[in-house]
C-alpha cells in the first residue's frame, strides 16, 4: 500500500488487508516463489471490498555474460575479460553482473527471446549480443 506496509500471503496464497472506501493500490512484492514470475505490471488497483487475482507463470532461466570479444568470434575465450558489477537492463528490469560478468534472467516458459538494453561502458562502442536460438 502507499505507506509501505508489507503483507504476506497465507498457505493458500491469499492475503487480506484493510482498504479505504476508495480502495487501495497494491504492488506485488519482490519475494515470489522460486521458478515463478509475474507477467505484466506488478501494480493493481483494488476497489474497496474488491478482489484481485494475480497469476504467476513458470519461468526458465537465461544466462547472459558481458565480456570483451577481442577476436570478434562471438564466443567467450579463456583470455577474454568479463565485465563485473555492470548494470544491465533486460525486459525493463535492472540487473547487475556478478564477478564473472554474468546475470541469470527469468524468462516465461514459451517466450523465445528477451530484450536487452546494452550498457554504456567507457571505451566500448558496440555490444552485439549473441542469443541462443531458443530459451
Amino acid at each position: 500500500n502507499d505507506k509501505g506496509t508489507q503483507y504476506l500471503t497465507n498457505t493458500n496464497g491469499v492475503v487480506t488487508f484493510p482498504a479505504s472506501e476508495n480502495g487501495v493500490t497494491v504492488t506485488v512484492g519482490e519475494k515470489l516463489p522460486p521458478g515463478l514470475i509475474l507477467p505484466g505490471s506488478p501494480t493493481y488497483t483494488v476497489p474497496s471490498g474488491g478482489t484481485v487475482w494475480v497469476g504467476l507463470i513458470p519461468a526458465e532461466t537465461v544466462t547472459i555474460t558481458l565480456y570483451e570479444d577481442s577476436n570478434m568470434d562471438k564466443e567467450q575465450g579463456a583470455e577474454e575479460k568479463v565485465f563485473p558489477e555492470i548494470d544491465l537492463t533486460v525486459e525493463g528490469v535492472m540487473y547487475t553482473t556478478d564477478e564473472e560478468g554474468t546475470i541469470d534472467v527469468p524468462v516465461p516458459v514459451g517466450q523465445d527471446s528477451v530484450t536487452v538494453t546494452p550498457p554504456k561502458i567507457p571505451g566500448y562502442d558496440v555490444f552485439s549480443p549473441t542469443l541462443p536460438e531458443s530459451v
